[in-house]
């Protein structure tokens, strides 16, 4: 039985577990601890904690599992502080980016009755603190849980059981694999959207109207440069190594666009080009993170107000859950297409059928 919950760091995630918590486990005390406390208020006003402290030994104490939801190298610091006031057989788990690091790390410090398990919810926002976290974060999200032989197998099946109440997707993984694949769809992807608006940036400062005219396109692949400063720089420290090996993988990359454009060999690029947009066609509509299996609809739209509204209508009418969304093409005055998510099979046939019977044009991805 889960008594107590306690979280440490009222920040988006942390606040997002608090909430998800509340919403579907009512009955478990959930504890809040921040430095911050605007973050302690606004947790407590919205109710995804019961009590909520700046003291690390009220905070813990009791506690049958401990989310650590802090920058990664301040958890370093917190571990050492609370093992005297945690209880025998806590379950412990972070939130963490990176893993391996955080792994070795804390298993070296943490006595043997106490339960680490690495884990990393594959949600988030660009938004930041107490005051944006969502209830719904992790709704249909995956949780990666990462596991070593030293893990204790009965504190992984809690834990997942509860993060599945929750809404979200458990996966579990090894270590050094998740970091990897985080290095290559989300490190490196950050890495880019940074030096791309500091890149943008230094022209912006040439002549004001760069920033101006910047469109969507742009919007779009930058969003992720708004990240906090201070929760980057600890992922990329702390999985400094795998970022480095898949740099040097897109640098030479990047070298070879270069050399195509310089040497006019513009049938190659123009392949290279193509091979992309076939790869980008591939990826599932999953921008919660990986999912075991999602079902999609590409719906035409005229470009008109309530458009979204009226396809959702049609479906929510019949009981169908629409888990994703995407709007493509959405400059103003062209038709457009809304891209759907349904999570069975079954949802598929009757909204493909339903839309069609609305007068929508409706492909099958």
């Amino acid at each position: 039985m889960i008594n107590k919950v306690s979280i440490i760091g009222l920040g988006l995630i942390g606040g997002s577990i608090g909430l998800a918590i509340k919403r579907t486990n009512p009955n478990i005390m959930v504890a809040g601890i921040d430095v911050n406390r605007d973050n302690i208020q606004i947790a407590l006003k919205r109710k995804a904690i019961d009590e909520g402290c700046s003291d690390l030994k009220t905070g813990v104490s009791g506690a049958d599992i401990v989310f650590l939801a802090t920058p990664i190298n301040t958890m370093y610091e917190i571990v050492p502080q609370i093992i005297p006031y945690l209880k025998n057989q806590v379950i412990l788990t972070d939130v963490g980016s990176c893993k391996t690091e955080i792994i070795n790390t804390l298993e070296k410090i943490l006595p043997p009755d106490f339960y680490f398990v690495g884990g990393h919810p594959m949600a988030g926002s660009e938004q930041a603190g107490m005051a944006n976290a969502d209830p719904y974060l992790l709704e249909n999200a995956v949780y990666v849980l990462t596991p070593t032989e030293n893990t204790n197998q009965n504190a992984v099946k809690v834990l997942s059981r509860l993060i599945e109440t929750m809404g979200a997707n458990v996966i579990t993984m090894d270590p050094a694999r998740h970091d990897f694949i985080v290095a290559v769809v989300s490190h490196l992807p950050h890495l880019i959207a940074v030096n791309l608006v500091n890149t943008v940036g230094q022209y912006a400062e040439q002549d004001e109207l760069t920033l101006m005219l910047a469109a969507g396109g742009f919007r779009d692949t930058t969003r992720i440069a708004m990240g906090h400063e201070n929760i980057w720089t600890d992922i990329f420290k702390n999985n400094a190594e795998t970022i480095l090996e898949v740099l040097k993988s897109f640098n030479n990359n990047l070298v070879r666009f270069e050399s195509l454009i310089a040497n006019g060999s513009y049938l190659e690029l123009r392949q290279l080009i193509a091979k992309a947009r076939h790869i980008r066609e591939r990826i599932p509509l999953k921008p919660k993170g990986l999912l075991p299996k999602i079902y999609e609809l590409s719906v035409a739209v005229p470009d008109e107000p309530g458009m979204i509204a009226k396809i959702a209508n049609i479906l929510s009418e019949k009981n169908i859950n629409i888990i994703d969304i995407e709007i493509l093409r959405v400059r103003e005055g062209e038709d457009g297409a809304i891209r759907i998510g349904l999570k069975e099979e079954k949802d598929l046939r009757a909204a493909f059928q339903l839309l069609q019977q609305n007068n929508f044009e409706v492909k099958c991805r």
